[in-house]
């Protein structure tokens, strides 16, 4: 007897409403946990670059000391800054505060969950990299 799509076969041969058979995906969700994590790396092959350059990459934001670049992975489209320096002081990341330099003045990295500022409660430090 043909059922049509409104029913499928399940393993043992018994036949169900195919609204029982089909499991919804689980929704992820978009909000990035590891927003108040930085990554601070010294690892030459640990590259900011490569990582917000990557369509695939997601987690806390990267420091990579070796390339002097910062990628704000967490801002809701990932971008890359350079670490600030003598030369550099605006739209760069400035390392010992912890905080992005903003030509507009602003010295904060906007939250993704809401306006303010992003407090970075956890500092991870790879390959001797050193605050």
């Amino acid at each position: 007897m043909y059922l049509g799509p409104t029913h499928v076969k399940r393993k043992g041969g018994s036949l169900v409403p195919r609204s029982q058979s089909v499991q919804k995906p689980k929704s992820k969700s978009k909000r990035n946990p590891h927003v108040n994590r930085l990554i601070v790396t010294a690892v030459p092959s640990h590259s900011a670059r490569q990582v917000c350059e990557s369509t695939t990459s997601w987690g806390p934001d990267v420091v990579s000391t070796s390339e002097g670049l910062f990628c704000d992975m967490t801002s809701g489209k990932k971008t890359l800054y350079p670490v600030c320096s003598g030369g550099v002081q605006n739209n760069c990341f400035d390392l010992p505060n912890k905080t992005l330099n903003l030509s507009d003045g602003l010295k904060a990295i906007k939250a993704r969950h809401g306006s303010g500022v992003t407090t970075y409660t956890q500092t991870d430090f790879w390959g001797g990299a050193k605050e």
